[in-house]
């Protein structure tokens, strides 16, 4: 459905597109609402379907329309997630809505400006690096955000650095594209083609099909990886390849591990080596900070990958715990440590090595 904004003198007539949705993240989702949106413009696609920028009419904001594929058979388990979580690191989902003459489901969603991909790739094409302070920025809203999905035995399966979003202006970074995501549930089996190849952790390529949600917890040490080496840190052309630059990294598995980790193919065509480890292998010098977070996420035994929220206490973050920390233009820091009482009640045994410490002790806030 179409209707046009009548136009004054001298202007353009606009034309809205009129739909009835259901609105979108912490909503029941059973009253329909109409919207009105216009300026719609395709800014991506992909084996999903495409994406497109619009503005909405009730307040004039940018958003982001994700047109994806269905199967009338199926639930959307896209949709159930982002309609669940709520959160600040979390794309937030404003109203979704299908269309008889498409066999498309469409999520409106906020608009983020930039994903870190291209923010990287930027600095990149410069030969610079990106800023410490902006890495630690991101990777602890990336942490915080996955922590929040895995509070909820939600496993994303496809973090890299275009599923992250970011508005530069306001450091702020928000996880996108909940299209691999799952709830995992007990004695329930997984399938192991999942997850971009450069960041695919090593159960995946071994064929583990009983994988938990330490996968995305490799996945965002690969991220921080690729951040600092300019390039992703497994960059092959096949799984296999993948396979070997990791244990080139960390050194050959033994069977009895694999067999432990519940990998079921347990056959490496490689001679048993000891890894190099991370910082040769990136092939650049790392502070101890950071060599201890990258150590932390990337374990081949994805029983000894640290927890998110306890990265989050590691010392490579401390900057952000200065009660003074401001972002680089002077700007005033994203509310980092406004947490969730779900959040806070989860962690509060290591909330203290998370948060700043005031003046007047531990105080804490939650939303």
């Amino acid at each position: 459905m179409h209707r046009m904004r009548r136009s004054t003198a001298f202007a353009e007539p606009v034309s809205f597109h009129t739909v009835m949705a259901r609105q979108g993240t912490g909503s029941k989702g059973e009253r329909e609402v109409e919207i009105q949106f216009t300026n719609m413009q395709l800014i991506g696609t992909g084996s999903f379907g495409a994406v497109y920028k619009a503005v909405l009419r009730e307040n004039d904001e940018p958003i982001a329309i994700k047109k994806v594929k269905v199967d009338d058979r199926f639930k959307s388990r896209e949709l159930t997630i982002m309609h669940e979580m709520d959160h600040p690191n979390i794309i937030r989902l404003l109203y979704y809505y299908t269309m008889q003459q498409e066999n498309c489901l469409n999520f409106v969603m906020e608009f983020m400006p930039k994903d870190l991909a291209y923010v990287h790739r930027q600095f990149a094409h410069n030969d610079k690096q990106m800023p410490a302070s902006a890495i630690k920025l991101y990777m602890f809203q990336l942490l915080r955000g996955i922590g929040f999905l895995h509070l909820h035995n939600i496993v994303h399966r496809d973090i890299k650095p275009k599923n992250l979003l970011v508005d530069e202006a306001n450091g702020i970074l928000k996880i996108c594209d909940f299209g691999s995501a799952k709830r995992l549930c007990k004695n329930e089996p997984n399938i192991t083609y999942i997850c971009s190849r450069y960041y695919r952790a090593p159960e995946l390529i071994f064929g583990s099909k009983n994988y938990d949600t330490s996968i995305d917890t490799w996945s965002v040490g690969t991220v921080v990886g690729e951040l600092l080496h300019n390039c992703p840190i497994f960059l092959a052309d096949s799984a296999i390849d993948i396979l070997a630059l990791q244990i080139k990294a960390f050194g050959t598995p033994s069977k009895e591990d694999m067999t432990k980790w519940n990998y079921e193919f347990v056959h490496i065509p490689y001679d048993t080596i000891t890894g190099v480890g991370i910082q040769k292998f990136i092939g650049r010098k790392l502070s101890l900070s950071t060599l201890e977070l990258l150590n932390s996420l990337l374990k081949m035994d994805p029983k000894l990958r640290i927890k998110p929220y306890h990265a989050l206490a590691l010392p490579y973050f401390d900057d952000l715990r200065d009660p003074h920390y401001k972002l680089p233009s002077g700007a005033p820091a994203p509310l980092l440590f406004d947490w969730l009482e779900k959040e806070y009640i989860a962690n509060h045994e290591i909330i203290k090595d998370i948060f700043p410490r005031s003046e007047e002790g531990d105080k804490v806030e939650c939303l």
